[in-house]
């Protein structure tokens, strides 16, 4: 969202006073609080967390306040929609969350009284919450007050207790839920032991610490990323070679880890050169990437990977097609590389997007922005990082305002005649075209129930509700179909399919997933695209 101030021969008098029609409440491009109406994001001092899921990101602040901006689809943002938010959005009006951590399309919070919280997509109970039905706004997970950190993965979650006891829940196919089934949960399993440290669950493998120091791996290894010396899956946890070991992290597919004398390992898939160890061999049992020593953090996530040096510097490698490696091309790199800078502080990894702080406490974004998951304002691709302002600082006009006219004279002079006043005519400005009208982001609401069960030869209809959110222009509909929730997405043929509502077929048993994308178009070229999406069950 952005602030029009006006062309640039409009009077000073006139820039200011649209300067601070735009700091009042409710007007484009000021962020604000979906749930309060008043908090707007004050950007870039007093972050204490951030947290990316797919499409999403999350920001944690020291005064206890959540944010979040990106795709909504499940309402994985918490803000009690499921629109879509390319600026910081205040979850609701709490003040009292102490951690948060991001899902492919769900949150989970802490609050600093030892509750915990989770909101989005919950197709596989990955909200622990008891149910399968979405949530758009914070649950609480059951009723205890003894949680002490918590890790979301892709349908699934992990997290602790102050005892030292590791619950899991959500999706379960692959056994990484650890609790030696295959059997998915909706509320939180203990995973066996007393004496776990931390986990981290990106995708379908989970790793994770004991007490003793010790590594220790279960769920999903097609790629050897669980590092144990084969590619079976393991439904309980496996323990990882070594003692020495001081952090690690998962991603889609492979695990990036430190040890304690400071050097990297990676293990798992490696087919886009995401090991960073310059082949795109797989591994299952880690090996070290480069021969440094002085690593301090690592942030794998979908096929790239990020790593922190002590000296501030960022570096990155793996798939680079939407610039998320941050280093000015999209060109994949199989070792790494630096993104510029040497002030970087943090770094969380999506996708195909990145969060980072630097030192000064800017947050800076790079990568994928399909949904606005930088939080930049618009929902066009970084390959560099670009600092995510505050309203002040967008706000603020780049060039002085063209000075008043003196004199009415100068005015109207048309300067191609003598004027009869003591005020030179001005140099006409060069004529501009005005501005191509943009197409604003259609909003999308549909039922709540958006999971389905239907009997064989009954008729359905699923129904969309969409608003033009900009002016002018027109809406258009594409009903897609895919047996899978994440991806195959394909049109489904025939004119039922681009009408606002459709009726699909129920011949067969089974499930099946529809989507519907809207596009509100304006004049030949500008186009904004928002979807709804529905999961039909034939019983």
């Amino acid at each position: 969202m952005r602030t029009t101030v006006g062309p640039k021969k409009l009077t000073a008098l006139i820039i200011v006073a649209a300067m601070l029609l735009a700091l009042l409440p409710g007007v484009p491009g000021m962020p604000l609080s979906a749930a309060s109406g008043d908090a707007v994001w004050d950007g870039q001092s007093g972050i204490a967390q951030i947290a990316v899921g797919n499409v999403h990101s999350v920001v944690l602040k020291k005064d206890g306040t959540l944010w979040a901006w990106g795709n909504n689809s499940y309402g994985q943002l918490g803000i009690g929609s499921e629109d879509d938010e390319d600026t910081p959005v205040q979850v609701g009006k709490d003040d009292d969350w102490e951690g948060v951590t991001s899902g492919v399309a769900h949150t989970m919070a802490l609050k600093k009284n030892g509750t915990l919280w989770a909101w989005g997509n919950n197709e596989y109970g990955q909200l622990g919450i008891g149910s399968e039905d979405d949530e758009d706004t914070p649950v609480q997970v059951g009723k205890d007050d003894n949680w002490a950190n918590v890790s979301a993965g892709g349908a699934h979650a992990f997290a602790f207790k102050k005892d030292g006891t590791l619950w899991a829940w959500g999706y379960n196919v692959e056994g990484q839920l650890g609790i030696g089934s295959k059997d998915s949960q909706t509320t939180p399993v203990q995973v066996d032991g007393t004496d776990w440290a931390s986990v981290s669950a990106r995708s379908g493998h989970v790793l994770a610490f004991k007490k003793d120091g010790t590594l220790w791996a279960w769920g999903y290894n097609e790629y050897g990323q669980l590092g144990i010396g084969s590619n079976d899956n393991q439904t309980t946890p496996v323990q990882v070679d070594g003692t020495d070991w001081a952090s690690v992290a998962t991603g889609f597919e492979h695990s990036l880890a430190l040890k304690k004398d400071g050097t990297l390992w990676a293990w798992g898939r490696n087919n886009i050169g995401q090991l960073g160890i310059g082949t795109k061999d797989d591994k299952n049992t880690p090996v070290q990437v480069g021969e440094d020593d002085d690593w301090t953090s690592v942030a794998p996530d979908y096929y790239h990977s990020m790593a922190l040096k002590k000296d501030g510097t960022l570096w990155a490698w793996g798939y680079n097609s939407y610039g998320q490696l941050g280093i000015g091309s999209t060109d994949n790199q199989t070792t790494p590389v630096q993104v510029d800078g040497t002030d970087w502080k943090s770094v969380s990894a999506g996708y195909t997007h990145n969060l980072a702080l630097k030192e000064d406490g800017t947050l800076w974004a790079w990568g994928g922005n399909s949904a606005g998951q930088l939080g930049v304002g618009t929902t066009d691709n970084k390959n560099t990082p670009v600092k995510i302002f505050t309203p002040e600082e967008k706000l603020s006009p780049t060039t002085e305002p063209t000075p008043a006219p003196t004199s009415h004279c100068a005015v109207n002079c048309q300067c191609t005649m003598i004027c009869q006043c003591t005020v030179a005519c001005p140099t006409p400005a060069p004529t501009q075209k005005p501005a191509a009208a943009k197409a604003a982001k259609p909003k999308v609401t549909s039922p709540k129930k958006r999971k389905i069960s239907v009997k064989r030869k009954k008729k359905l209809t699923l129904k969309i509700k969409a608003k033009n959110m900009g002016k002018g222009g027109k809406l258009t509909y594409r009903w897609q179909a895919s047996k899978k929730q994440k991806s195959g997405f394909k049109n489904i043929k025939g004119k039922a399919a681009k009408k606002k509502n459709y009726k699909p077929p129920t011949k067969k048993r089974g499930r099946i997933f529809y989507r519907c994308r809207v596009t509100h178009t304006v004049g030949k070229s500008s186009k904004s695209k928002n979807s709804k999406l529905f999961r039909v069950t034939v019983k």
